[in-house]
């Protein structure tokens, strides 16, 4: 497929994609997920091969080598070698590849060179990776001193090994400093200027077509499958191959293999401080007039909180990797060459030393959910604490009595407990339970939740365990997030059937009480917050709606029980007594005399239609 006037390109993962512009400024661009043929293109990749033998690139090799002190990677991939076919390499076999351009001199002349790990476009980011096609058993050799500064893949290895995982596949997670963006392509610009034909510059439709894409981002970025940034250089970015690269070595360390969708992350991040704060001090005015001005500074809305505190931490951090990505974009040759980018100031030794390198691993939340039921009293649902030394107020939870028994068994660090509702301390609750969701956070054995036997045994567990709290439904949820929403969403339209106790200050008598209550039907009723959680509700007036009221027992003419259907939200106990007048209608107001609660059970929480499954 040739590529006719006015077509850019938009390089994704290996392919150089053409975006053709529409006719209508409306329906700006559409991408052509077709590898468009040699030749055709601006920006084609290399294999090594083509590096290894094409003798013209050796004026280009040794100039970045010795002048510029980038490293052996970094040369390679600045002749736009794909990052997967850099993986397969091991350092030492990079290295042979270039040795042929660097003539009888070699590559450690200069000083600029003389060290990798100050190597202008990566800080030195490859170099202190190690070998990525080492073999295993890294814990042990760290713990034996073989490896005297143990390198990024040894310490990623071996922190995944002690979380003791039962995992049969990884995915990553890298973070480098944004400004490595500026750095890289500033590298290109100056690359260009000084070999031509070797590194070419933007075609001018490209750039056109870049500077509109900015502009109309949704066409090429949010909203399709192609997430690349338009491509305004012949070079493979330094994410690109440190991801490959990272996977490769990890994959072959760990005996693990790599999945973009495992349960399973190991996150590394990579930062240089001083050098860091000195490229945001020279890189910010170049930002600055890049970046439209909507994009960093929008009106906003005073009433919106969220809202108006995320627009003030956009206009604040302006140099992010998303601004950057917006400004190289639309930045021309001329801006980079003046900004000092072009090329990247060398890093000083000083500054090299004080590279960080932390890592981290984490495992997806395991989501499990069921109803539970509440038989004795004096049990809250999650540990309640008070005070600033956390005295417990109950010996026993909800929570506590189902997670003892299922936290081991997936070796799970914490735990989060999600419910529809709550009910009070004094309150129990009957019937089919209340449904939760369980979110075990970090948890070290997934395959725990592997089939509905084990679900089952685990609920028989829990519930021979605990006299106070027995659980049913007991199941894996395999989308946890869209679990809480459906218990979220359904908050506003279930029911609740109560059975109070009533207390009454003046004998009535069975027909009187019946005929008064039994006559109620969708009574409406205002309740100012009550004065009992005044100190963490805000007072306002919520609407409720009593749907009916019956009389089950008799006890005596002062005693009685009563059931009622309510709808959700509803406080029941000051429905009862009245809480001073806040609750009006109340239950007193509607038998003619006083009344109060002695004690409260919830029977049956009603759920919507769609989620009577649960």
């Amino acid at each position: 497929m040739a590529c006719t006037p006015g077509a850019g390109h938009v390089r994704g993962r290996g392919f150089v994609f053409a975006v053709w512009p529409a006719a209508s400024s409306e329906n700006f661009g559409t991408v052509m997920a077709a590898p468009v043929p040699s030749g055709e293109v601006w920006g084609q990749r290399r294999t090594l091969g083509d590096v290894e033998g094409d003798k013209a690139l050796g004026k280009a090799v040794q100039y970045m080598r010795r002048d510029m002190g980038v490293c052996n990677l970094c040369c390679i991939r600045m002749l736009n070698v794909r990052g997967d076919t850099i993986a397969k390499q091991t350092p030492g076999a990079l290295e042979q590849i270039l040795a042929p351009h660097m003539g009888d001199q070699g590559g450690q002349d200069s000083p600029q060179a003389s060290n990798p790990n100050h190597c202008p476009l990566c800080w030195g980011i490859f170099n202190r990776l190690g070998d990525w096609t080492r073999g295993p058993n890294t814990k042990e050799e760290i713990k034996e001193g073989q490896e005297p500064t143990p390198s990024a893949l040894s310490l990623a290895a071996a922190a995944f090994e002690e979380k003791g995982y039962d995992a049969k596949s990884f995915s990553t997670g890298i973070t480098v400093p944004p400004s490595l963006d500026l750095r890289e392509q500033g590298a290109y610009v100056h690359l260009t200027k000084q070999f031509p034909d070797t590194f070419p510059s933007v075609p001018p439709q490209v750039a056109a077509l870049s500077r509109a894409t900015a502009q109309k981002r949704r066409c090429i970025g949010r909203h399709s499958a192609i997430t690349q940034r338009v491509v305004l250089h012949g070079f493979t970015y330094l994410k690109e191959v440190l991801n490959d690269v990272f996977r490769t070595g990890l994959a072959t360390r760990l005996g693990l293999q790599h999945d973009i969708d495992s349960a399973f992350r190991v996150n590394i991040a990579f930062s240089l401080p001083a050098v860091e704060a000195s490229d945001i001090k020279m890189g910010t005015p170049l930002i600055e007039g890049a970046v439209p001005a909507e994009t960093t500074s929008k009106p906003w809305n005073p009433q919106q909180k969220q809202e108006r505190r995320r627009r003030k931490r956009k206009r604040r951090n302006i140099f992010s990797r998303s601004t950057i990505m917006v400004a190289l974009e639309t930045l021309t040759q001329e801006a980079f060459l003046a900004s000092g980018f072009a090329p990247p100031p060398a890093i000083p030794k000083s500054s090299a030393d004080e590279f960080l390198t932390t890592v981290s691993c984490a495992s997806k939340p395991v989501f499990l959910r069921g109803w539970y039921m509440k038989l004795k009293r004096g049990i809250s649902q999650t540990p309640w604490a008070i005070g600033p030394e956390r005295e417990l107020k109950t010996e026993q939870s909800v929570k506590g009595e189902i997670t003892r028994h299922i936290m081991p068994l997936f070796k799970s660090e914490s735990s989060k407990f999600h419910s529809g509702g709550r009910e009070d301390v004094d309150v129990r609750m009957l019937g089919h339970g209340r449904p939760f969701v369980l979110e075990l956070a970090e948890p070290r054995r997934r395959s725990a939740a592997n089939d509905a036997a084990t679900m089952r045994c685990l609920q028989d567990k829990v519930n021979a365990g605990s006299n106070a709290v027995k659980i049913r439904k007991l199941e894996l949820c395999d989308d946890g997030r869209a679990e809480l929403l459906r218990l979220s969403a359904a908050a506003e339209d279930k029911k609740k059937r109560y059975r109070a106790v009533v207390c009454l200050s003046a004998a009535l008598s069975r027909e009187e009480v019946e005929k008064r209550l039994d006559s109620v039907s969708e009574l409406k009723v205002a309740q100012r917050t009550p004065v009992r959680v005044l100190h963490r509700r805000v007072s306002k007036v919520r609407a409720k709606v009593i749907h009916s009221i019956r009389v089950h027992k008799w006890y005596s003419e002062r005693v009685l029980a009563v059931d009622m259907v309510t709808s959700a939200g509803t406080y029941v106990k000051e429905f009862v007594h009245g809480d001073r007048g806040r609750t009006q209608p109340c239950l007193g107001d509607l038998l003619g005399c006083e009344t109060d609660i002695a004690q409260l059970d919830v029977l049956e929480i009603m759920m919507p239609p769609a989620d009577t499954a649960i």
